[in-house]
């Protein structure tokens, strides 16, 4: 039998809480190899598709596969093949570090003498072995969340499940984590990464997924989605020699946006497009108003993703 092509996969996954529906009929896969961002605003159900996909929670209607195989029918064989990094897991607080890793490395099905070795590269990657004897609950709170990253990679699982894996860590240790998934994908194994922090889904990800109210919304790589919502981006173009008060009238009626810097001079921010910009060229030659400067100013990730977030919320 050949293995699935899909690492993940959604088949209409819905779940209600109450009346109340956090994720409505999700439909993705996600191919081997493949490192995915799941962005939204808080509470647009990334946490909960976390738990569906991982099994930690039960879907009220649809299914979620891991490798081709039903979550709903978790055993130990499709446990081994996940990491989950969430605040739906938990570490031991009354084990030192080193236990915690050793342990979570025989629970997925590690030999002994294998778990020691594997908590011993874990702890030497994420620059643990100053807390290897630690107990954590004697730990910071961004110590722990290295130790639950620990735990979800130690057995060198072939899908990750980060639900926002480097809140809470010092830059250097986001930089670790980042680095450690980059490597990982390059060797077919697969990572879906939720976050709210937009320049590191640019970082790190092929393609992104936008969820709203539980619903995707995008699904893209992350410069052909900035391209497609905010445009090929904007002309900046700084005067002198013209009074503000007059640039409403000027420039309103062809749907310019101006501001008056400090320095007394006027910026523009024209559409990137040929004849909107040749209009914006002969008013300004008509008024005797001087041309500072001409740049290119490219469209954001942030901005568009603003822009459709924004839209369903209106």
């Amino acid at each position: 039998m050949s293995e699935p092509a899909n690492a993940i996969q959604a088949v209409g996954l819905s779940k209600l809480y109450g009346r109340t529906l956090v994720i409505d009929n999700l439909n993705f896969s996600v191919p081997k190899g493949e490192v995915v961002c799941v962005l939204g605003p808080s509470g647009s159900g990334k946490t909960t598709l976390v738990g569906l996909l991982a099994g930690i929670i039960k879907a009220s209607k649809g299914k979620a596969l891991i490798a081709g195989i039903d979550i709903s029918k978790r055993g130990g064989k499709i446990e081994r093949k996940i990491g989950v990094v969430s605040d739906l897991v938990q570490i031991y607080d009354d084990l030192s570090v080193e236990r915690n890793l050793i342990l979570y490395a025989r629970l997925f099905g590690l030999k002994s003498s294998a778990s020691k070795e594997k908590a011993d590269e874990v702890i030497s990657l994420l620059e643990l072995e100053s807390k290897r004897k630690k107990l954590c609950k004697e730990l910071s709170s961004g110590i722990r969340k290295k130790v639950l990253i620990g735990s979800a990679i130690v057995h060198e699982p072939e899908v990750l499940l980060f639900d926002e894996p480097t809140a809470g860590l010092d830059p250097h240790d986001a930089l670790i984590v980042r680095n450690y998934v980059s490597s990982i994908s390059h060797s077919g194994r697969t990572v879906l990464w939720t976050t709210n922090v937009l320049s590191e889904a640019e970082r790190i990800c092929r393609r992104m997924l936008i969820l709203a109210s539980g619903r995707i919304i995008a699904d893209d790589e992350p410069k052909r989605f900035t391209r497609g919502i905010a445009g090929t981006g904007s002309v900046e173009i700084f005067l002198s020699g013209i009074k503000a008060e007059n640039m409403a009238d000027i420039f309103g009626s062809i749907g310019i946006s101006w501001e008056k810097t400090n320095d007394n001079k006027v910026r523009l921010i024209v559409d990137n497009e040929g004849e909107t910009l040749d209009r914006v060229f002969t008013l300004i030659g008509r008024m005797g108003a001087s041309i500072i400067s001409v740049g290119s100013r490219m469209p954001t990730l942030e901005e568009a993703y603003l822009q459709v977030t924004g839209e369903v919320k209106r």
